[in-house]
C-alpha cells in the first residue's frame, strides 16, 4: 500500500495563487485596479476568479505612493502593482492566510491593509506590511538558532540592513544637494530672462533669454531626474532596508518559540524522571503517582506540540527566506538599470539643450545698437525710445570697454559688451574682436584713473551726477527698450513701479481704474485683485503683450505634457467644432423633414430615397449628439482634474511663499489672491457668469469658437431664409411680415434687457434686528447637535433654551420687500414676447396673411430666429471668460516668480556670532491693517547669551512684540540682528538659527514624529534627536504611554460625540457599543491605565488618534521648539508653562536658563513671556510692556529699586505665596 500512495503524493500538483493584472485606472478619484486570479488551494471557494476589481481603499500604500512618485509612467505602474501581487501570492504561508482568501473574494468594502502609518512608505510598502503580520502571527523572539542556514541568514540581514539604509540615506542627501544645485540652475535662468528684458540689443535679449530658458529646462530636468532617483533607486533600498529589518525580527522571534520548545522538553524530563522516582518509592499515595503521570503526558503533549511549530515554522522560514532573497536580487538590478536608463535620458536631454544654444552663442553680436540720448521735454518715460546709432568715427575715448579693469566678476561672458555698455557705448563704439583679448590699453586706462572719461561726462550731463556710493545706477528701461519688442501698451503707472519686471507692470496696467490720470505723487487707484477686466481697446493691447511673453511659456508647459494631453485636447477640437456645428444643422435636418411632410400634404409624395436620406441625416445627429456628450464629459472631467492638479500644486507653493514672506509686499499678494481666482480657491467679481476652475476658464477659448460658429450658422440660415422670401417670384409682402415676426421676440429681448440696465434690481432684505435673532436661533440650535453638552448639563440651561427658541420664533418678521420698476420691466418683456410669438402663430393658423415660405423654412428660420438670442448671450459670455484669461494667467507664471527681492539678502551664516544672537530694536512700531498701533517706540538691546523676560498686563502687547523681534510682521523702525538690518538677511537662512514656541501653538492632526519633527523637518526621521527634544519638552513618558513616535495625534479634545452626531440611528440598524454614551470619563493618556498597557493594546489603538490635554500638548510644542537644540542664537518662548504643573515649570525654565549659561553646544539668546515672576526674576534683564510699549527694562533688583509696575505686580505675586 505505500508505493501507491507514494505515487499519487508525488503527482498531486503543488499549491499555487496566481495573480495577473488586467488593467488598471487613474483618470479618476480612487484608483481602480482589474486582475485575474487562479489558485488550486483548497480554502477558496473556486480556482478561477475573472475580472476582479479593487478600489483605492484595498491599495491604500500603493496607491499613495503612485500619486507622490511617477503619476504618468504607466509602464513602471505596472511593473510594481505585478510585482506586488506576485509576492503576496507566492509565499506560501501567506496562502494559507484568510485575509489573502478574502482581499480575492471580497468586494469593494474590504481593507485588507492597515491604515498608512506617518512615515514615508514606499510603492511596496503593503507587501512588506502583510508579510511581516502572517510571519509575527507565528514566530517570537527568543535565543540564537542552531540552524546553519537560519544563522547565516540572521548574520547576512545584520549586514545588509543598515548598508543598504546608509545606500538610501547617501542617495536621499545627494538628492538633497542635487536639489539645490537645481533650484540655483532655476533662479540664474529667471535672472537672465530678467536682464534679457532689459537689454537693448535684440540678438542679445534672445541670447540672454534662450539662456535662461535652458537654465530653467535643466533645472526642470534635474528636478525630474531627482524625483526618479528617489522612486527607482532610494526608495527601492529604502524597502529592501526595511524587508531586512522585518526578516531580522522574524528570526529573532522564531528563536523565542525555540526557547520554549527547550524548556517544554527541560520540563518533560523533569516530569518522567519523578514518575520513575515515585513508581520506586514503597510507600508513595498511588494517588499522587497518578498526578505525576497525568503532568508527565500534558508535558509531553505540550513538548510534542511545540516541536511540531517549531519544524513548521523552521520550513516556512526557509522558504521565505529564499524567496526574499531572490526578489531583494531582482529588485536590486531593476532598480539600477533603471537608474542607468534614466542618467542617460537626463544626460541626453542636457546636452540637446546645451547643443541647440550653440548658434545663438555665436551669433551675440558686440556692436551697441542704442546710445543715451536726453529725453525730449514734455514727453512722457513710456512713449520715450531712444533712437538707434549710426555708425560714426571712432573717438578717443570710444574703445574704453568700462570704467573698471576687466575682471571675471564684471567680463561678458558671451565675448561682447556688457548690458550695462552696450546701452550707454560711446557714438561709433567698437568692441574689441575676440582674439585681442580683453586687456585694456595702457593709455586708456591711465586716462581713466585720472578723470572721468567722456562717456562718464556724457552720463553726468544727461542724468545727473552719480551717487556718492561711487558706481552709476541707470536710469529705468522704457518698455520697447527693456523686452526687445515694440509694446502695444502705454504705461501711466507711477515711477515706484519701474524696478519691477515687464510683465508685472503689464499686469498693473490692467488693473488702473483711470489710466488717463497718470498720478504725479508716486501713486495710482488699482482694481481689487480677482476683479474682470472691461473690455476695452487699451485692455486688448495689454492682453496682447502679455501672451506675447506668455504664450511661449505656455506653449512648453503643454508640450511638456503632449503624452497624456494629445488625445483629450484633439477629442476637445471636435467637441469644439461639432458644439458649434451640430445645433444648425439638426434644424436645417428638421426644416428639410418638415417640407417633404407638407409637400406630401399638398399632394407630392417624396421619394423613399430622398426622405430615408434626410432621417439618416437627422438620426445621425441625434445619435452622434447622444453618443458625444458622455465621451466628451469623461475628456472634461480628466482635463479638469489634470489642470486642478498641476495648477493648484503650482498655486499652493506660490501661497506657501506668500505666507512665509516676513515684509509687506502688496503687489506680490495681489499677484496670489488672483492667481487663487485662476486655480479655483476664489471666485471672480465683476462677471455676470464667473468661471469655476482653471479648466472653466481655459475651455471658456473653446466655447467662445463653439458660440462663434454656431451664430454664423444660424445667421446664414437666417439670411438664407430671407433671401429666397424676396427672390423674384417668392417676394410678397405677407412673407416680409412673417420674417419680421419671427425676428420681433429676439429684438424685443435685447431692448429690454437694455432697458433693465437702467434700473436698479432689489432684492427682499431682513431688518437688522431680524438678522440678530436668525443668528441668536442657530447658535441655540448648536445644543440639540450635541455641542455644549458639559454647561448644558452644569447649568441647567434646558429651560431657558426652550422658552427663548420660542419666544425668537413668534416674534413677528420685518422682512423688506421693495420691488421697483425693474419688476414691472421684466413683466413687459415677458408680456411683448409672449404676444409677439402667439401672433406669429396665430396668423398661420387662420391664413390671414398670404406666405410664399414652405413649413420648413419657417420652422429653420424661427428656430434660429429664437436660438440667436441665447447665441449671442452665451458668445457675450465666453467672450468675457476668455477676456480674462491672459491677465489671470500672468498671475498665475508670475506667482511662482516670487516677489521681487530689493536688498543684498545676506546670508546669516556669514555674520554669526558666538555666544548667540544680538536684538536691537530702535523706534520699532508694528500696526495691524486698519487698526491703531499695537506696538510703538520700542527701543531695546539684547546682547548674545542674555535672557529677557517679558512681562505685562493681559492685552498689553507682550505678544506682538514677541513676533516682531522674530521679524515675522512688517514693522515701522528699524531691528538690527548682529548689527544689520533685518531686512538685509535671507529669511531662510536667519530663521534657521532661531526657535520659538508661540503662546497659541499649532496643534496638527498627524503623528507625534511629525508634530514634533517640523521645529526641524532634516531631523524628522533621526529618532536620537527626536528623543531628545521629547525629554528637553517633558513628554518622554508622555509618548511612550501612547504608543511611541509614530502614534497619530488628534488636535480635538478628547470629549466622546454624542450618538450619529445627535441623528437618530438608522432604521434597521442596532447601536453597538461604540455608539453609546459610556458613563465614565474617557481617558486620556494622563491615566495610568493608558501608560500602563502593553503592546497588544497600543496596536489595536493605532487606527485611533491620541487625544491630548492642554498641558500634554504644550509638552509636544516644546519638544518642537527644542529639535532644534544645539544649533540657535534665539529661543523665543510664549508662556511656555500656562499649562504645566509646577514640577514640569520648574524643569522647563531649568532649561531654558541652561541655555543662556552655555555648555557644549555654545550659548544662546533666550527671549520668554512668563506671569510666574519666580522665574522672571532670573532673567538677565526684564521689560514690561504696558499700552504697546516699554515702560521698564532693567534687571530684577533695578526693577524693584524703582518701584514701579513691575515691582507692584512682584509684590501682589509675592504675598500671595507668603499668605
Amino acid at each position: 500500500m505505500n508505493p501507491p500512495a507514494e505515487r499519487n503524493s508525488e503527482d498531486k500538483p503543488p499549491p499555487y495563487l496566481r495573480v495577473r493584472i488586467a488593467s488598471f485606472e487613474r483618470n479618476r478619484k480612487d484608483l481602480l485596479v482589474r486582475f485575474d486570479a487562479s489558485t488550486n488551494l483548497p480554502n477558496f471557494r473556486t480556482s478561477l476568479y475573472r475580472n476582479l476589481q479593487r478600489s483605492y481603499v484595498e491599495f491604500q500604500r500603493f496607491g499613495e505612493q503612485l500619486q507622490l512618485c511617477c503619476p504618468q509612467n504607466d509602464r513602471l505602474v505596472r511593473i510594481a502593482l505585478q510585482r506586488w501581487f506576485s509576492r503576496v501570492a507566492d509565499d506560501p504561508q501567506l496562502q494559507q492566510e484568510d485575509e489573502l482568501r478574502s482581499f480575492i473574494e471580497s468586494d469593494f468594502g474590504y481593507n485588507p491593509i492597515p491604515p498608512l502609518s506617518a512615515r514615508k512608505q514606499t510603492s511596496g510598502g503593503g507587501a512588506t506590511s502583510v508579510l511581516t503580520a502572517a510571519l509575527s502571527k507565528v514566530v517570537r523572539r527568543g535565543p540564537l538558532d542552531e540552524d546553519d542556514e537560519i544563522m547565516s541568514a540572521r548574520t547576512t540581514l545584520e549586514r545588509l540592513e543598515p548598508a543598504w539604509a546608509a545606500a538610501a540615506n547617501s542617495i536621499g542627501n545627494l538628492s538633497k544637494a542635487r536639489k539645490a544645485l537645481a533650484s540655483a540652475q532655476a533662479e540664474v535662468g529667471a535672472k537672465l530672462i530678467g536682464l534679457a528684458t532689459d537689454e537693448s540689443d535684440m540678438n542679445l535679449a534672445t541670447a540672454e533669454r534662450k539662456m535662461g530658458r535652458a537654465y530653467e529646462q535643466m533645472a526642470g530636468m534635474a528636478m525630474q531626474q531627482i524625483t526618479s532617483d528617489n522612486v527607482i533607486l532610494n526608495d527601492s533600498l529604502a524597502y529592501q532596508s526595511s524587508n531586512a529589518k522585518a526578516g531580522r525580527d522574524a528570526l529573532a522571534q522564531r528563536t523565542q518559540i525555540l526557547e520554549d520548545s527547550h524548556n517544554a522538553t527541560k520540563t518533560a524530563i523533569t516530569k518522567r524522571r519523578n514518575v520513575e522516582r515515585m513508581k520506586g518509592s514503597s510507600n508513595i499515595n498511588p494517588q499522587k503517582v497518578d498526578d505525576a503521570i497525568s503532568e508527565m503526558e500534558e508535558a509531553n503533549a505540550i513538548e510534542d506540540r511545540l516541536t511540531s511549530n517549531l519544524n513548521a515554522i523552521s520550513a516556512h522560514l526557509h522558504t521565505a527566506l529564499r524567496t526574499h532573497s531572490r526578489n531583494a536580487h531582482e529588485d536590486v538590478a531593476f532598480s539600477l538599470l533603471e537608474h542607468a536608463r534614466m542618467n542617460i535620458i537626463f544626460n541626453r536631454s542636457v546636452l540637446r539643450e546645451l547643443e541647440a544654444l550653440k548658434p545663438d552663442l555665436h551669433a551675440t553680436p558686440t556692436q551697441p545698437t542704442f546710445a543715451p540720448t536726453p529725453r525730449p521735454p514734455g514727453l512722457s518715460q513710456s512713449m520715450y525710445v531712444p533712437a538707434p546709432v549710426e555708425p560714426g568715427p571712432r573717438s578717443h575715448s570710444a574703445g574704453v570697454r568700462s570704467s573698471t579693469p576687466s575682471t571675471p566678476g564684471n567680463a561678458d561672458p558671451l565675448g561682447g559688451a556688457t548690458m550695462a555698455q552696450s546701452m550707454y557705448a560711446a557714438p561709433g563704439h567698437r568692441a574689441p574682436q575676440r582674439r585681442q583679448g580683453r586687456a585694456l590699453d595702457e593709455r586708456k586706462a591711465a586716462k581713466l584713473l585720472a578723470g572721468p572719461s567722456t562717456l562718464q561726462q556724457h552720463r553726468q550731463s544727461t542724468h545727473g551726477a552719480p551717487p556718492p556710493g561711487g558706481g552709476y545706477d541707470p536710469p529705468p528701461l522704457t518698455p520697447a527698450v527693456a523686452t526687445g519688442l515694440g509694446l502695444l501698451t502705454s504705461f501711466t503707472l507711477p515711477p515706484k513701479y519701474d524696478h519691477l519686471p515687464v510683465v508685472t507692470r503689464l499686469w498693473l496696467q490692467s488693473r488702473v481704474v483711470s489710466p488717463s490720470s497718470a498720478s504725479s505723487k508716486n501713486e495710482t487707484t488699482l482694481e481689487r485683485a480677482g476683479w474682470a477686466r472691461s473690455i476695452s481697446w487699451r485692455n486688448f493691447k495689454i492682453g496682447v503683450d502679455i501672451m506675447r511673453f506668455l504664450g511661449p511659456r505656455t506653449a512648453r508647459l503643454i508640450l511638456n505634457y503632449r503624452d497624456v494631453l494629445a488625445l483629450p485636447l484633439l477629442m476637445y477640437l471636435v467637441e469644439v467644432v461639432g458644439d458649434g456645428i451640430l445645433p444648425a444643422a439638426v434644424e436645417w435636418a428638421s426644416g428639410q423633414m418638415l417640407d417633404l411632410v407638407e409637400k406630401a400634404f399638398a399632394g407630392s409624395p417624396s421619394t423613399w430615397g430622398n426622405a430615408m436620406r434626410i432621417a439618416a441625416i437627422a438620426i445621425g445627429l441625434e445619435v452622434y449628439s447622444y453618443m458625444c456628450t458622455d465621451v466628451f464629459r469623461s475628456c472634461h472631467e480628466f482635463m479638469n482634474s489634470f489642470s486642478e492638479y498641476h495648477l493648484e500644486r503650482l498655486f499652493l507653493r506660490a501661497k506657501l511663499n506668500e505666507a512665509m514672506r516676513l515684509q509687506e509686499d502688496k503687489t506680490f499678494t495681489a499677484i496670489v489672491d488672483e492667481a487663487a481666482v485662476f486655480v479655483g480657491f476664489e471666485t471672480m467679481s465683476g462677471i455676470a457668469c464667473p468661471p469655476y476652475g482653471p479648466w472653466s476658464m481655459m475651455s471658456s477659448a473653446g466655447q467662445l469658437v463653439s458660440a462663434s460658429i454656431e451664430l454664423g450658422l444660424q445667421i446664414v440660415l437666417v439670411f438664407s431664409t430671407v433671401r429666397t422670401a424676396m427672390r423674384g417670384s417668392n417676394f410678397s409682402f405677407g412673407n416680409s411680415i412673417l420674417i419680421g415676426l419671427s425676428l420681433a421676440p429676439m429684438c424685443f429681448d435685447i431692448l429690454f434687457e437694455k432697458l433693465s440696465e437702467w434700473f436698479p434690481q432689489s432684492y427682499p432684505q431682513l431688518d437688522p434686528q431680524d438678522l440678530a435673532a436668525e443668528n441668536e436661533l442657530s447658535t441655540l440650535r448648536e445644543f440639540a447637535q450635541g455641542k455644549h453638552r458639559e454647561e448644558l448639563i452644569l447649568f441647567n440651561l434646558k429651560p431657558y433654551i426652550l422658552e427663548r427658541m420660542e419666544k425668537l420664533r413668534r416674534a413677528p418678521r420685518r422682512t423688506l420687500w421693495s420691488y421697483n420698476s425693474y419688476f414691472w420691466v421684466q413683466v413687459m418683456r415677458l408680456g411683448f414676447s409672449e404676444l409677439i410669438t402667439n401672433s406669429f402663430y396665430v396668423l398661420l393658423a387662420v391664413r390671414a396673411i398670404p406666405s410664399t415660405l414652405t413649413l420648413g423654412a419657417i420652422h429653420v428660420h424661427r428656430t434660429s430666429a429664437e436660438r440667436m438670442h441665447s447665441t449671442i448671450r452665451s458668445f457675450k459670455w465666453r467672450l468675457e471668460t476668455t477676456w480674462q484669461l491672459p491677465y489671470f494667467l500672468a498671475a498665475l507664471f508670475l506667482s511662482q516668480e516670487g516677489p521681487v527681492r530689493r536688498g543684498p539678502q545676506l546670508n546669516y551664516e556669514r555674520h554669526r556670532r558666538p555666544g548667540g544672537m544680538r536684538l536691537e530694536a530702535r523706534n520699532l512700531g508694528l500696526t495691524y491693517d486698519g487698526t491703531a498701533p499695537t506696538l510703538r517706540n520700542i527701543n531695546i538691546t539684547v546682547e548674545p547669551g542674555e535672557s529677557l523676560a517679558v512681562v505685562g498686563f493681559n492685552g498689553s502687547g507682550k505678544t506682538t512684540l514677541v513676533r516682531a523681534l522674530l521679524g515675522l510682521h512688517s514693522h515701522s523702525g528699524t531691528l538690527l540682528i548682529n548689527d544689520i538690518p533685518f531686512e538685509d538677511f535671507d529669511a531662510v537662512t536667519l530663521h534657521s538659527r532661531m526657535s520659538c514656541l508661540f503662546q497659541d501653538y499649532d496643534r496638527y492632526d498627524l503623528s507625534v514624529r511629525q508634530n514634533v519633527g517640523f521645529g526641524n523637518t532634516d531631523k524628522m526621521e533621526n529618532d536620537v534627536a527626536l528623543n531628545g527634544a521629547l525629554e528637553r519638552g517633558g513628554a518622554t513618558t508622555l509618548v511612550q504611554g501612547i504608543g511611541g513616535l509614530d502614534r497619530l495625534l488628534s488636535s480635538q479634545s478628547f470629549k466622546r460625540p454624542p450618538v450619529n452626531n445627535g441623528a437618530a440611528t438608522p432604521t434597521g440598524s442596532s447601536e453597538t457599543d461604540s455608539n453609546v454614551i459610556s458613563t465614565t470619563a474617557p481617558k486620556t493618556a494622563d491615566d495610568d491605565t493608558c501608560q500602563k498597557q502593553d503592546g497588544s493594546d497600543l496596536a489595536s489603538q493605532a487606527r485611533e488618534p491620541a487625544k491630548l490635554s492642554g498641558g500634554q500638548w504644550q509638552r509636544i510644542a516644546l519638544s518642537r521648539a527644542f529639535l532644534r537644540h544645539g544649533q540657535t542664537d534665539l529661543i523665543v518662548l510664549d508662556e511656555p508653562s500656562a499649562s504645566l504643573d509646577a514640577r514640569s515649570e520648574k524643569e522647563l525654565f531649568d532649561t531654558v536658563h541652561s541655555l543662556t549659561k552655555g555648555g557644549e553646544n555654545g550659548r544662546t539668546t533666550c527671549i520668554f513671556i512668563s506671569h510666574r515672576f519666580a522665574t522672571v526674576k532670573k532673567a538677565s534683564r526684564i521689560a514690561f510692556v504696558e499700552s504697546g510699549t516699554i515702560v521698564e527694562y532693567g534687571t530684577h533688583a533695578e526693577l524693584m529699586e524703582l518701584g514701579g509696575r513691575y515691582a507692584e505686580m512682584y509684590n501682589i505675586q509675592k504675598s500671595a505665596f507668603d499668605d
